[in-house]
């Protein structure tokens, strides 16, 4: 069995180094079912990228069987699938007829200076590319690379992943998807967005684009035609199935048209160059910060409090800074709309133009260098972050004595943050975040409440970490927040019988329903069996 998956293997590569055109399809041993095998990350499972090509796929061809499979996490890069195993298992088994590798979206090793997104060197990338088409080689499977998309605000940064994958792919003779140069064709069409709201991510019409492109790269068939809505299962962040087969999809036949245009022109222009695009290295497009000289530095210059604006993540909004030379103390303080993070320093070195330490955050160490200058007390930071150690961000931190930074009073919002921990302790965590928003909302001068989608996903962690009391209030939290929306309920449901209150847990699928059928929400069927299934399991 194995010797005859690697003759079909080499058999294989053949006709694909030929570059047939779309007009002759892939062949495969008659009776057997095509099998693809997808590694990747949240480009992956968004929207089921892998049950999209699958439907694409049986459309196409209804009398073929198509078997996929995704191995995925958050974030994860093909050096973290590597360590993991997981997909290595998989691959050695000698099943798949593809194996399609998604690196993670900044090739797995990326600078972040002043919050934006540069590409670092793509040394990672080619090392554990390598290691996996071996493997793939040896199991007789076809190597299948998907190029990604740059992201929304920066269209440019797109030939950094164009000569990655071009090169990888040149040198290994596998095939690539070019999925990051349809996007860019597509990128501006104004009948739709192909990111979701975080301009990374895709969107259903982004990932079917990307399904588009992977289906006509494997298949060697042009996807016009095919319609624009598909089922299958939806995929979680690991690539498991859920029970009941969804809608995935749904664009019209005219955006499903566009795309298909797109993927079929792009594909067939590389077919014509012997399927690659060469492309010059591209040149470093970043300065790495650096720390001004300064003035001298006395004590009574810096001590005291400072205030600043944050950049150590999304969630925070401004910073303070104490230093008190009498207690030898550093301590930064974030202040973000519903928390704050307090960090002592550590390791605090003074020397005449230059005050540096650490701040440890958990398993996050953050260099910071401080200089004083006419302006201020001005910084820089740097830390590495992520999985595998994948992220080194810079950032220019600049303090001042002034308490208003960015129209916002700082030692305002210490102080609701201070009300906002107690009163949860006093008055519980649902009332007291309602009550500390509206005080927020004053602080910045329009109305505030975190997103939906946040507050889900910050209750599904603290479930993950197995802190189920403090789940449950972030879910009741949402339902209250959001009550029009079926998915507050029924996530709010799943926490309580993890609780082991089945009956609360009931009644929230109950709501979920209602809701659903009352919005005619796709995944109506679903919310009514989880109230269903566990309504007779109380009876």
């Amino acid at each position: 069995m194995r010797i005859q998956k690697i003759k079909y293997g080499a058999i294989l590569l053949l006709i694909l180094i030929s570059q047939l055109s779309f007009s002759t399809p892939l062949q495969v041993e008659q009776g057997k079912p095509t099998r693809i095998l997808f590694i990747g990350n949240s480009y992956s499972y968004h929207n089921s990228l892998s049950q999209l090509v699958k439907g694409l796929a049986r459309e196409k061809f209804p009398n073929r069987e198509i078997e996929t499979k995704l191995i995925s996490d958050g974030g994860i890069t093909l050096k973290g699938h590597w360590e993991d195993t997981n997909a290595l298992d998989e691959i050695r088994t000698g099943e798949w007829d593809f194996v399609i590798l998604q690196e993670q979206s900044l090739l797995g090793s990326a600078l972040v200076i002043e919050s934006k997104n540069h590409f670092n060197k793509p040394d990672t990338f080619f090392e554990y590319a390598k290691k996996f088409d071996s493997e793939i080689k040896l199991s007789g499977a076809q190597t299948v690379f998907f190029m990604t998309w740059s992201r929304k605000d920066n269209p440019e940064q797109q030939k950094y992943l164009t000569y990655a994958y071009m090169t990888m792919a040149m040198e290994l003779d596998a095939l690539i998807a070019p999925v990051g140069l349809v996007w860019n064709k597509e990128r501006d069409n104004k009948m739709y967005d192909l990111y979701n709201r975080d301009g990374s991510h895709p969107s259903a019409h982004g990932s079917y684009l990307a399904a588009t492109t992977i289906f006509a790269t494997i298949f060697k068939t042009d996807p016009a035609g095919i319609a624009g809505k598909i089922s299958g299962y939806q995929l979680s962040s690991r690539g498991q199935r859920a029970k009941e087969i969804s809608i995935l999809v749904d664009l019209t036949s005219e955006e499903a048209s566009a795309i298909q245009a797109s993927t079929v022109e792009v594909s067939n222009t590389l077919s014509k160059a012997k399927g690659y695009q060469i492309i010059d290295k591209p040149n470093v497009s970043y300065i790495i910060p650096t720390l001004p000289k300064g003035k001298t530095i006395k004590n009574e210059d810096i001590e005291g409090r400072w205030y600043g604006v944050a950049k150590y993540s999304n969630s925070y909004i401004g910073m303070i800074l104490d230093i008190d030379h009498s207690a030898e103390q550093i301590k930064v303080s974030y202040y973000g709309p519903a928390r704050s993070l307090n960090v002592v320093a550590e390791g605090i070195k003074q020397e005449e133009n230059k005050l540096s330490f650490n701040l440890i955050d958990g398993p996050v160490k953050t260099k910071v260098n401080f200089a004083l200058t006419d302006d201020g007390f001005y910084g820089i930071t740097n830390r590495t972050i992520g999985f595998y150690g994948r992220l080194t961000i810079y950032d220019n931190w600049i303090f001042t004595r002034d308490k208003v930074q960015n129209e916002i009073d700082l030692e305002a919002m210490a102080k609701i943050t201070e009300d906002y921990n107690n009163n949860i302790t006093k008055i519980g965590y649902t009332k007291a975040s309602i009550g500390h928003f509206k005080e927020y909302s004053k602080i910045i001068g329009s109305d505030y409440k975190p997103a939906e989608g946040d507050l889900n996903m910050e209750g599904y962690m603290l479930m993950k970490e197995k802190n189920i009391d403090q789940a449950l209030s972030v879910f009741e939290l949402n339902t209250i927040l959001y009550p029009g929306s079926a998915n507050t309920y029924d996530s709010y449901g799943e926490a309580l019988v993890k609780a082991g209150d089945k009956e609360k847990a009931v009644n929230m699928f109950e709501q979920a329903f209602i809701i659903a059928k009352r919005n005619n929400n796709a995944n109506t069927g679903y919310f009514e069996k989880n109230w269903i299934r566990l309504k007779k399991e109380l009876e």
